[in-house]
C-alpha cells in the first residue's frame, strides 16, 4: 500500500511540479512548453506503475473480499443454525442424563447432545493412531462425544453406524471416523476395521462426511481427518430448537438447569454466532479493503487528470495545426487518447499476472479458499480501460474543440 500511494503521489506532483517551472506567460503562450520530451519516458514510466499498482491493489482486494464472503458462508459440513450451545458448570455432569430427558420433553427442543468442543473448533494435535499399536499418522483431531451428536448436527453418516445408548458401554470399544481419514489411510472397506488410537484397539464403526474446522485461514490446519470417541460427558451441551424460538421459550431451558445446578449461571449461546464472533475481523478487513480500493481509484484518477492536462497542453499546438488541416474533432480525441490506451494497456499486462501470483500464494495460507475466477480479471481489466476512457476524454475532448487560432497567434 506504501509503494502504491508514494507512485500515486509521484505520478500526481510530476506533471505539477513540472508545469510550475514556467513562466506564466510562456505558459499561455505555449512557449516553453514545447521543448523537446525529455521527460516523456519518465511520465510514461510513472502512469504505467500507477495504474499497475492500482490494479493489483483492486484485484487483489476483490479477491480477498470474495475470500471473506466464503469464509463467512461456507458449508461447514453441518447445520449450525437453530442449535444452542452450553457450557457445563457446577453438578451439570451428576445430573446429566435427567437435565437431558427433561430438556427433551420441551416443545421446542428437537434433540439434545454433548461434545468436547464445538464442532468447528476441534483441537488438533499429534497423537498415536493407525493400523498397529504405536503407529504415528499426522495429524488428526478427536471429538469426544454421545449417541445423539451426529443427528444434533445433521451430519451425514455415509457408512455404518454411530454410537447408540443401547450398546452403553460396547460404544467404547468403537471409534467413528470421517471421509478424509479413509481417504488418508487409503483403506476400501473401513467399516469393521480394527485401528489404534492412544494404544488401545477400537473397531472403526462407521463413516461420516467431512466437516470443516477453524481458523479456515491457515493452510497448516488444512487436515480435515477425524476421529469421533463415545464418552457423553463432556463440556458443552448442545440443545437445537425449533426455528423461531422465543427468548420466552429459551428460558424454560434456564429453569430446567436452574432446578438442577443450582446457584451456576446459565452461560449460553447459537453456534451459529460462536462462528460468526470467530469470523468478525474480517468484516473490519472487507471494510478497510473496499476504503482502500476507493483510495486506490481516486489517486488513479488524479494521476490521469494531471498527465493529461500536461500532455494536452504540450500538444496544444500541434493540435492547432491538425485543426487548421482539416482534422475533425473526433480524430483528434483518438489522437490525444491513443498514449494513454497504450499505456494502460501494458499496466494491465504487468499487473494482472502479478495480482494472479500474490493472490495464489496468499491462497496457499487458506484451508478452503474461493476460486481464482478468470471472468474477474477480465472485469478488472476492462473496467481499468474504461475508468482510463472516462477520465481523459474530457480533456482530449476540451483540447479537441479549442480555437485553433488561440493555440498558433504567438507563432
Amino acid at each position: 500500500v506504501g509503494i502504491y500511494l508514494l507512485t500515486g503521489l509521484l505520478a500526481g506532483l510530476y506533471p505539477a511540479l513540472k508545469i510550475s517551472g514556467y513562466q506564466p506567460l510562456a505558459f499561455f503562450s505555449g512557449k516553453g512548453i514545447q521543448k523537446p520530451r525529455s521527460g516523456g519516458r519518465s511520465r510514461r514510466v510513472l502512469i504505467v506503475l500507477q495504474f499497475a499498482f492500482s490494479i493489483i491493489f483492486i484485484t487483489v482486494s476483490i479477491f480477498m473480499i470474495r475470500q471473506f464472503t466464503h469464509m463467512r458462508e461456507a458449508d461447514l459440513g453441518f447445520n449450525r443454525e437453530d442449535v444452542l450451545y452450553i457450557r457445563t458448570k457446577g453438578r451439570v455432569w451428576d445430573r446429566y442424563q435427567v437435565i437431558k430427558e427433561e430438556l427433551e420433553q420441551l416443545a421446542f427442543v428437537e434433540g439434545v447432545s454433548s461434545a468436547s468442543e464445538i464442532p468447528v473448533q476441534v483441537n488438533f494435535g499429534e497423537i498415536d493412531w493407525g493400523e498397529r499399536d504405536g503407529e504415528h499418522n499426522k495429524i488428526a483431531r478427536v471429538i469426544r462425544t454421545n449417541a445423539d451428536f451426529l443427528s444434533t448436527f445433521e451430519i451425514d453418516l455415509l457408512e455404518g453406524d454411530y454410537f447408540s445408548e443401547e450398546r452403553d458401554t460396547l460404544n467404547y470399544s468403537y471409534v467413528v471416523v470421517n471421509r478424509s481419514l479413509v481417504d488418508y489411510m487409503e483403506w476400501e472397506d473401513p467399516v469393521g476395521r480394527e485401528m489404534y488410537i492412544w494404544g488401545h484397539e477400537r473397531i472403526i464403526l462407521g463413516i461420516t462426511e467431512d466437516i470443516k474446522f477453524y481458523p479456515m485461514q491457515l493452510d497448516a490446519f488444512s487436515n480435515d481427518a477425524l476421529i469421533y470417541v463415545y464418552e457423553p460427558v463432556q463440556d458443552y451441551l448442545f440443545v437445537r430448537v425449533v426455528p423461531g424460538t422465543s427468548s420466552k421459550q429459551l428460558s424454560a431451558i434456564e429453569e430446567v438447569f436452574q432446578n438442577h445446578n443450582p446457584g451456576y449461571e446459565l452461560e449460553f449461546d447459537y453456534v451459529s454466532k460462536y462462528n460468526y464472533n470467530m469470523l468478525q475481523d474480517t468484516e473490519s478487513l472487507t471494510l478497510v479493503l473496499k476504503l482502500f480500493s476507493g483510495i486506490a481509484i481516486f489517486i488513479a484518477i488524479m494521476g490521469l487528470i494531471g498527465l493529461s492536462q500536461f500532455n494536452n497542453s504540450r500538444r496544444t499546438k500541434e493540435i492547432g495545426i491538425h485543426k487548421v488541416m482539416g482534422a475533425q474533432s473526433g480524430s483528434l480525441v483518438r489522437l490525444l487518447l491513443s498514449e494513454f490506451i497504450k499505456l494502460v494497456m501494458i499496466s494491465n499486462l504487468v499487473a494482472l499476472p502479478l495480482a494472479y501470483l500474490v493472490l495464489w500464494r496468499i491462497f496457499k495460507f487458506f484451508t478452503y479458499s474461493t476460486e481464482l475466477k478468470i471472468q474477474v480479471f477480465l472485469i478488472v481489466f476492462v473496467l481499468s480501460v474504461l475508468l482510463a476512457l472516462a477520465t481523459v476524454t474530457f480533456h482530449a475532448l476540451r483540447t479537441a474543440r479549442a480555437n485553433p487560432v488561440k493555440s498558433l497567434r504567438y507563432e
